[in-house]
């Protein structure tokens, strides 16, 4: 029998922390996003101006902020700051 399924349900485990992280896979709605991805108010003005200037879906946007967690994460920040923002931001952009 295949143990993959375990494996990827202890992986999965590894992306649920407390307080602030995001559970990827596993969120799908805005509030829980909003919930999860708590973000400063400068990190949110650069959000929203990246969401407009960049034309971004609904499904660009949480994947900005969502990939700005992950940065958050790695920095040890609590909450998502501006520059967290713009690095995920910066990682969306076409290089060819």
């Amino acid at each position: 029998m295949s143990t993959w399924p375990v494996h990827i349900a202890q992986i999965s485990d590894l992306h649920v922390k407390a307080q602030g992280s995001l559970a990827y896979g596993r969120v799908d709605t805005a509030g829980a996003l909003e919930r999860y991805t708590h973000l400063t108010d400068d990190a949110r003005q650069v959000w929203l101006d990246t969401c407009v200037i960049r034309s971004l879906t609904g499904r660009g946007a949480a994947r900005v902020r969502r990939v700005a967690r992950t940065i958050a994460d790695l920095d040890d920040s609590i909450e998502i700051e501006a520059d967290h923002v713009d690095r995920a931001a910066w990682m969306r952009e076409d290089l060819w």
